[in-house]
Formats: C-alpha cells, sequence, structure tokens
C-alpha cells in the first residue's frame, strides 16, 4: 500500500461559519494547529507520520485522494494555511462539474504512525465560502482506530443536555480522548477498533480516482504515470475519454510541445466545461486550441480558429484583440492586420474624451498593434500617430517596462522623432504611481518632463504639451511650477 509522506492534510475538526478562523477572500477546509503522540508530545514536522488523504461520497465511493506535500505546497498558501501557520490543513471539497453537495461529502484521512493506524472520517467540514470562515482544531492526539466526527454543531434529538456552545468549545478544542469521550455524548463523534480498507482495493477505485492522481502527476511533473493514470481511467469508464481526461491529455501533450496531439484532445472536448463558471466553453476551448495550432506552426487553422471565435462569442472587441494579435506577432501577416485593424477603428464610437490626460480607452491596445503592424511593414512614418493614441488612450497603464522599453528602442533607432518622445513620456508617466512615490517615480517623472522638452524641441506644436506638463508637475508635488505651466 503506498502512503503519503507528509501529514498537512489531515484534519481540523472545529466549529462552522462564524465560531471559525476567518482569511480574507476564499474560505473553508479544516486546519490543525497541533499534533500530539499517544504519549501526548507534540510531533515536529521532521517526525510526521504517514497520511493519505480522501474524498468520499456518503462514506461508500471514493471520489478522489489529496496529496499533503504537493497541496500544501500551492493551495495551502492560498486558503492561508501554510506550514508555518498551522501544523496541517485539510483543503474544503470543491468540484466544478459535477452537481455533488458539499453535505454528501465525507473527508477521510488514514494515518499511520508506529505501525499503528488511525482513521477519521471527517463530515459537514465546512465548504468553500466567501467570508473567508475556515474550520479549526487546536489538537489531535494519535489514537489508533477508526473515528467518524461530525462537524455540525447544533444536531437534533441530541442524547443529552450539552449546549451548543460547549459543544463548539470541544470541537474547537479538536480529537482528544477528552473530547472524544464528551463528543460521542452528543453524537458527534463516534468510534470503532476496526478500520476497513477495502476501499483502497484498485477493483474497486473509480475511474475518478485516477483521473484526481493523473492531476497530481501533472503537478508533477511526472507525464508518463498522467499516461498511465488516464489509461486506467478510461478503462473503468468503458473504454472512453471524459471531458476532465480530454482536457488533462490536452495539456500534458502541451507540456510535452506535442501540439498536434494537444489540438486533437481538444477538438474532442470542444463542447466541453472545464469549470461550472465557463459562460462560453466552446469559446475558450477554441482560444486554446488556436494557440496549440499556433504553437504547432499551423497558422491557417489557428485563424480558422479564430474566425470561428469572432463569429460565436459575444465578446466581439476581445475576439477582435486576440485575433488581430496573433495576426500580427504570429503569422505576422501585416497587410490583413493593418486592413482589419482600420475596419474596426473606423467603426469606434467616437469619444469626446479621448484627449484627456488618464483617460483610459478599451480600443488602446488596437492603437498599437495598428503602430506596430505598420511599423513592421516598413510604414514607419504612418506608425508614429498610432504609438502616440495608444499611450495618449491608457495603453498599458501599470507597472509594466515593456511599452517604455520599446519606446527606448524605437527613439534610439529613429532619434529626432517627437511623437515618440510624447509617447514615451506618457508611458513612464502612467508607470509612475506603481514605482512607490518614492525617489523611482520622481525619477520617471523627470524623463517624462525631459521627453515632453524633447517633443518640443523636435517640432510638436500642441496645448497637450503644456497639460501633460502641468499633470506631470502636479503630480510631482511643484505645484508653482505646475501653475505657471497651466495659464500658458
Amino acid at each position: 500500500m503506498r502512503f503519503g509522506k507528509v501529514l498537512l492534510l489531515l484534519i481540523g475538526c472545529i466549529v462552522m461559519c462564524k465560531d471559525g478562523m476567518s482569511q480574507p477572500g476564499g474560505g473553508g477546509g479544516l486546519a490543525i494547529m497541533k499534533f500530539y503522540t499517544t504519549e501526548k508530545q507534540v510531533v515536529q514536522k521532521e517526525e510526521l507520520p504517514m497520511v493519505r488523504s480522501f474524498v468520499m461520497f456518503n462514506q461508500k465511493e471514493l471520489m478522489y485522494e489529496n496529496y499533503p506535500d504537493d497541496w500544501n505546497s500551492s493551495a495551502g498558501r492560498r486558503y492561508g494555511f501554510s506550514s508555518d501557520r498551522c501544523f496541517l490543513f485539510l483543503q474544503p471539497f470543491k468540484d466544478d462539474i459535477s452537481s455533488i453537495k458539499n453535505e454528501d461529502v465525507i473527508q477521510r484521512v488514514l494515518i499511520s504512525f508506529k505501525q499503528q493506524w488511525m482513521m477519521i472520517d471527517f463530515i459537514n467540514v465546512l465548504g468553500e465560502n466567501g467570508a473567508g470562515h475556515t474550520d479549526e482544531m487546536d489538537s489531535l492526539v494519535f489514537q489508533p482506530g477508526y473515528f467518524t466526527c461530525d462537524l455540525q454543531k447544533n444536531k437534533s434529538n441530541r442524547s443529552n443536555n450539552a449546549s451548543d456552545p460547549q459543544i463548539r468549545r470541544w470541537l474547537k478544542s479538536g480529537i482528544t480522548p477528552y473530547t472524544i469521550n464528551a463528543l460521542s455524548n452528543t453524537g458527534n463523534v463516534s468510534f470503532s477498533s476496526s478500520i476497513n480498507l477495502d476501499f483502497l482495493s484498485e477493483i474497486s477505485l473509480p475511474a475518478s480516482y485516477f483521473i484526481n492522481q493523473g492531476k497530481y502527476h501533472f503537478r508533477q511533473k511526472s507525464y508518463t504515470e498522467v499516461f498511465k493514470d488516464l489509461g486506467i481511467a478510461a478503462r473503468k469508464n468503458r473504454n472512453t475519454y471524459n471531458c476532465e481526461m480530454l482536457f488533462l491529455l490536452a495539456d500534458t501533450y502541451n507540456q510535452l510541445h506535442d501540439y498536434n496531439n494537444a489540438a486533437n484532445m481538444i477538438t474532442n472536448a470542444l463542447g466541453c466545461k472545464r469549470s461550472q463558471w465557463d459562460e462560453e466553453p466552446k469559446v475558450e476551448n477554441l482560444r486554446y486550441r488556436a494557440s496549440l495550432f499556433t504553437k504547432a506552426g499551423r497558422f491557417e487553422d489557428a485563424l480558422n480558429d479564430y474566425d470561428k471565435i469572432l463569429s460565436i462569442t459575444t465578446d466581439k472587441l476581445t475576439a477582435q484583440k486576440d485575433r488581430l494579435n496573433f495576426l500580427v506577432y504570429e503569422k505576422k501577416d501585416y497587410t490583413l492586420a493593418i486592413k482589419d485593424l482600420q475596419k474596426l477603428i473606423d467603426s469606434k464610437p467616437d469619444d469626446k474624451y479621448e484627449d484627456a490626460m488618464g483617460f483610459r480607452s478599451e480600443y488602446n491596445s488596437i492603437y498599437f498593434l495598428m503602430a506596430e503592424a505598420l511599423y513592421q511593414n516598413n510604414q514607419q512614418k504612418e506608425s508614429w500617430p498610432y504609438y502616440l493614441k495608444a499611450e495618449q488612450t491608457g495603453y498599458n497603464f501599470s507597472s509594466s517596462y515593456q511599452p517604455i522599453d520599446r519606446f527606448d528602442y524605437l527613439i534610439a533607432k529613429h532619434p529626432g522623432i517627437p511623437e515618440l518622445y510624447l509617447s514615451r513620456a506618457l508611458a513612464l508617466y502612467q508607470r509612475s504611481p506603481y514605482m512607490g512615490w518614492g525617489d523611482s517615480t520622481r525619477h520617471h517623472f523627470q524623463r517624462a518632463l525631459d521627453d515632453l522638452q524633447s517633443a518640443e524641441t523636435f517640432g510638436y506644436k500642441s496645448y497637450l504639451l503644456y497639460l501633460y506638463r502641468a499633470n506631470i508637475l502636479n503630480q510631482n508635488k511643484q505645484y508653482q511650477e505646475a501653475l505657471k505651466t497651466i495659464n500658458k
């Protein structure tokens, strides 16, 4: 029998929503702060017992196995329970595809320690929630046998007079000899000395188990194992590959640079959803296949997919941008790109605020693409106004250095073009707030002011120069100079 190395995915038996630990953003799952041996000694991390964690449906059907070492390295940080904050964490159940409800799911933990076994089924584990609440348990004392632990605090028809606050405190304390006795009386905990491991028999393991194992091996970059896992899953699924398997195969072939086979898998999965949140699954799949065709050098096939996306999606502008980016940067069909870009620009509604400093248009990347297509098509003179238009409408308003680096290159190759200096000035201005408002920000402001002066020196004449200069001076707290400039 194969067992995981770490006990990072065990348990956490605590309270529900308002009683649990609160983390910003998504919540759910169980966290345990300390683990003790039967001698009540704290287990150090280097002495971790072997553990496996499973997700069961109605305590009978094994859906998949969680992998503690892999999970703790990524999702644990996402939920705020990395190993430096608590001893171990059990992630909340999440299934974007099926209709299985969280209350029908059992979180099963199997622990081997000093040649003894402990198995715990956690029932009513707190599911994912936007409030950031997570179940928490102070302690787990290792005790041989099979336990069930129901985290529901307000069970009806209890066999004793324990109050809900008492039950919350016991659950918060964790699984110890004392709380086991107390929670057994409330119906929250049950115990059996025998452990049945038949659920681990390969003949009874469902296809979903091997699919999840394949996902684990994919994350570990063990791609040969992925194919083995999915082969077993297919045999258990009447020799067919379902949507989840097709996506995993496509991703695996992609990582192996076998783009044609990856595209074939997506072709078979065109009507599939990766997630229940996918509003246009066919669009997403076509976009993925187009990227695979591009990597395989099958540019006409990729263009056909971008055309299909444009014909069926409700987000026409994003589809246009994806298609045009492909034409400019991948297929390098500048003539077709310029023609289609011009049509798109001509059809754009006028916006009277487009010249205002700080205005951001959803078309700014279109202007930049037009500039790049014209430049690469040896129409440099025609490209300069589009570079400027892109920056005037907020192109890449972020901490990215990419547009500045591009203008550095263009100015070095084409000195004396005023539109390029003005474009770089705006790019520097737009990046400045992301530099922390210290010396780096002031340095960006000064470079922007120098570029505005260069644009004017090389013949750019417009009231916009004074407007841009005044804005930069004002942001740099040079208020008197800004006032003098704006009065011009």
